[in-house]
């Protein structure tokens, strides 16, 4: 999966609609955490063409996440609009290592609502 990206990564996730990587430190973390409802796999960073050829932008690794779970049962899921959805724990932990997901989150109550 190829992600292109035309500013430097601020957090460790990115995506949309189904389809995000985490920084390979992130994954890191999630791998040793015993949390639920993801697979990781191979993802590529390129360089927008939008981007400006003096414009330094870092190449951070990332690897594809793919979430696997259930809604409200695993720590990672899609709904079905293909957003992401994560447990309170999951989010609690994401928050700490992407300030912007806190931006662009709503919760869930118990039914799924």
């Amino acid at each position: 999966m190829m992600f292109d990206i035309d500013e430097n990564m601020p957090g460790a996730l990115i995506g949309r609609f189904g389809a995000y990587a985490v920084t390979r430190e992130f994954a890191e973390e999630l791998r040793q955490s015993g949390f639920t409802g993801f697979s990781f796999g191979a993802a590529s960073i390129r360089i927008s063409d939008l981007v400006p050829a003096d414009n330094a932008i870092k190449r951070t690794e990332f690897e594809l996440i793919t979430p696997t779970g259930v809604e409200m049962v695993d720590d990672l899921a899609l709904d079905r609009r293909k957003r992401l959805v994560a447990s309170e724990r999951m989010f609690r932990l994401l928050s700490e290592w992407d300030s912007f997901v806190l931006e662009g989150s709503t919760m869930l109550d118990q039914p799924g609502q």
